[in-house]
């Protein structure tokens, strides 16, 4: 690869790396629901949307600014390649032209939903419902609505609603099952007297996430065949199950290999970057996501009832 190309190459690692970080942050990614679903149903704690984002809000700011120097430095432009790149976004922006009804709609639609999602507290509606409400009227007719309602509903992602609902079924089924006792002593019972505090679990069970991610690449799987047992632990040992749950699934954030997620999938199929690159990239945000989590679990989530 030639060396003006480097920043580019640097450019794309930190998008598609960055998007399999940041859907852990938001209660809006597949497995950070399902996450949240399986801490619900097994330990009665629910985290609300408004919770979880200010959880992570520390991470998700410094996370920008750690992805950003680690690629500058990774993948410097030392050639003077992004030399007039604004010049250059600003006349792409000017040349899409002003915002069309359907843009108009979707933006209000997507700004309702979040409203309605972070206020929770105040009027009670769980996001699943205000979620079903909102989907439901993009498919009603109006400016901006594009093509009939059936053929919008026909691309909903029916088969990602299938999953999310199996697995969730599959944790209940453990539960119910009583095999949720003997997954956790076949699985996580090494961590338990090494959980004994807010820093402690933040360092075991992020890297212990990270481990088990390179057995178990499909994430989605990872997090239902991993997380009941997770829950379960914290409830027998006393922990805050919410809390030992939204760490073990920030540790499968860190990334090495595209095999891991679809995101990663997507991004190294573009040819961009190289394996070599997301390894090196890869290792390196798991360890700078570690010590922010570290720091944001042992002083900022008790203040956020996370503790």
């Amino acid at each position: 690869v030639a060396r003006s190309a480097l920043p580019a190459r640097g450019l794309m690692l930190a998008v598609t790396c960055a998007a399999s970080i940041f859907d852990k942050m938001v209660l809006a990614g597949t497995s950070s629901i399902l996450a949240s679903g399986i801490i619900e149903e097994l330990s009665g704690i629910r985290v609300s949307y408004a919770q979880w984002f200010l959880a992570y809000l520390p991470c998700d700011v410094l996370t920008v600014l750690a992805c950003w120097r680690l690629m500058a430095w990774l993948f410097p432009d030392r050639d003077g390649v992004f030399d007039g790149c604004a010049d250059l976004v600003r006349a792409q922006r000017d040349a899409l032209g002003p915002w069309s009804a359907a843009e108009w709609r979707t933006a209000v639609l997507v700004a309702a939903a979040i409203g309605v999602w972070l206020t929770e507290a105040w009027h009670g509606v769980r996001p699943s419902t205000a979620a079903l409400v909102i989907g439901a009227a993009t498919l009603l007719p109006g400016p901006g609505s594009g093509a009939s309602p059936w053929r919008r509903a026909m691309r909903l992602p029916v088969r990602t609603l299938v999953f999310t609902a199996s697995a969730l079924g599959m944790s209940a089924a453990l539960a119910e099952a009583g095999a949720l006792p003997y997954l956790t002593r076949g699985l996580v019972a090494w961590m338990a007297p090494l959980v004994d505090s807010r820093v402690s679990a933040a360092v075991v069970l992020y890297w212990g996430a990270f481990v088990y991610h390179l057995l178990l690449g499909a994430q989605n799987l990872l997090v239902t065949a991993t997380l009941p047992a997770i829950v379960t632990l914290g409830l027998a040992e006393g922990h805050n199950p919410a809390t030992l749950g939204m760490i073990w699934l920030f540790g499968t954030a860190g990334k090495i290999f595209p095999y891991q997620s679809g995101v990663l999938m997507v991004g190294y199929s573009f040819g961009s970057f190289t394996a070599r690159d997301l390894i090196r990239a890869g290792l390196l945000l798991a360890v700078v996501e570690s010590i922010l989590l570290l720091l944001t679990v042992a002083f900022y989530w008790p203040l956020v009832g996370l503790g």
